[in-house]
């Protein structure tokens, strides 16, 4: 039962990786570049514990520190992506 259990961590692992593009193409790139092994797990790392949302977002709810409802909160969030948005547009 035990070896079951592994063998079953290792094949959800290997499809978790393959299924997803991204993963895949960076799995590909180690297997093909070898020497750079930990260059490899930098990138993936650094990918991975990435902030998902856009920092700058969150920081201008946090300061503005009008979030006394949730439509107030959902205001804010809109208002810093029409900042972004409209800062992206002038570069």
């Amino acid at each position: 039962k035990k070896e079951a259990e592994e063998k079953f961590k290792e094949i959800a692992t290997a499809y978790e990786i393959l299924r997803d593009e991204e993963e895949r193409s960076d799995y590909d790139y180690m297997l093909d570049n070898p020497q750079e092994y930990y260059a490899h797990y930098y990138r993936y790392y650094r990918r991975r514990m990435a902030p998902k949302v856009d920092v700058r977002i969150v920081l201008a709810v946090h300061n503005h520190n009008i979030c006394h409802t949730v439509l107030q909160c959902v205001v804010q969030v809109r208002y810093g992506y029409q900042i972004l948005h409209d800062s992206s547009q002038v570069q």
